[in-house]
Parts: C-alpha cells; structure tokens; sequence
C-alpha cells in the first residue's frame, strides 16, 4: 500500500476557502492541501491495514505500508524504496481516482531547457540577443508536439481525458531587470508518456522538436 505525503505549494492563501494547512472538516468532508492528492489516501491504507490486523486475518505474505515523499517530483520516494530492496508482486497506490479503479498509470518526466542570449542595455536592445524572443518558437513548436502525441497515443483509459499525455511548461525565468535584454532563459516543463510508449523514443521526439525550433 503506497501513498506519498508531499504536495506542491499551496500559493496564495488568502484564496483558499478554508485554510490549508488545518484540515478543516466541514459536512464530513476535510478540506485542506493534500486532501485528496493524497495524504486522505494514505490514511484509508493505514486504517485498512489496521482492520485486516484487529481482525486477526493472516495474510500469505508480508502487507508493505509505504509513506513517501518525492512523488511530485517524479515519483523519487517510491524509486529509492524500490532501490533499497523494498519490492513486492502488486501495489495499491491511493490516488484520487472517484473510487474508480485505475489498472494502468501514464508516464511523465520533468525537463529543463536554457536558451543563451545577449545581455544589453534596454535603449540599445539591437545589440544584445533576448533568449525570451528565441523562446516563443521553441514554445509553439512544444504546443503542436503536444498535439500531435495526443492525437497519436489514445488509450481506452484515458479516453475521457482531452490531453492524456499533457506537456505543460511550468515555470519561465529570465532577466533581471525590465530595461535590459536578459542574458538567459530557462523554462521547466513536464512531460506526458503513453501507458504502452517507449520512454526512449519520446524523448528523441522532445529533444529533436526543441532542436529544430531553436535554429
């Protein structure tokens, strides 16, 4: 039984409902970050664990409860379990799935790109290269790229989903100053792979799109 205890940030709290470290119960229902991506599935796995031990059943094996944290990063926590010897012939992980069984899970690997540029003054922007302005083919050749995955790689499961294997640019960082052409830019993305796709091959596809549209 698997369920990491990690979760991204809560942001702007002050847009929050409910605060969201305090896991405020309201009409029996808990609100707060985490609670349904997925500390509240950990806790089922515990109190199930507890009642297959209060009813004395005698499993034919060992029943491996696994906390772990890393998940949002790709899933490190559960890897550096698997590393340390810690295996076993089928898992239960937890996830918010509206209490449907999910028997296949998609892939997805974190990427970072840095496009060079030329730093100069904001009055003589000509003299310098603005990786800003280098990113914007870069970005919309990665939106076709994701189109065409998701247009190529449907799965009956997850036929219900528009972007399956979603490719989303999540933080853009560049320049230090609004009157100067920033010297770099890094952008940070995830990356979605198919139940049934080689890894590999994906990330020739990533790599030859950003290759492309940076000439």
């Amino acid at each position: 039984l698997n369920g990491h205890v990690d979760v991204v940030p809560a942001g702007d709290e002050d847009l929050w409902n409910y605060p969201p470290w305090q896991g405020t119960v309201v009409q029996g229902k808990v609100y707060g970050r985490g609670a349904a991506d997925m500390k509240g599935g950990l806790c089922c796995a515990l109190f199930a664990a507890k009642a297959v031990q209060d009813a004395g059943v005698l499993l034919k094996g060992r029943l491996i409860l696994e906390s772990v944290i890393g998940e949002e990063d790709g899933g490190v926590g559960t890897l550096a379990a698997v590393l340390r010897g810690y295996s076993a012939d089928g898992a239960i992980v937890a996830e918010p799935t509206e209490l449907a069984v999910a028997p296949a899970q998609a892939g997805a690997f974190n990427f970072r790109v840095t496009i060079p540029g030329k730093a100069a003054h904001g009055c003589v922007r000509e003299e310098g290269v603005s990786p800003i302005e280098k990113f914007i083919p870069i970005h919309e050749a990665l939106m076709t790229l994701e189109c065409e995955r998701n247009e190529g790689h449907q799965d009956p499961l997850y036929a219900r989903y528009k972007l399956p294997n979603a490719l989303c640019i999540g933080t853009v960082r560049a320049g230090t100053w609004a009157s100067s052409v920033a010297e770099s830019l890094v952008f940070e993305g995830r990356y979605g792979i198919a139940v049934d796709e080689d890894q590999e091959a994906a990330r020739r596809a990533l790599e030859e799109v950003v290759a492309e549209a940076a000439q």
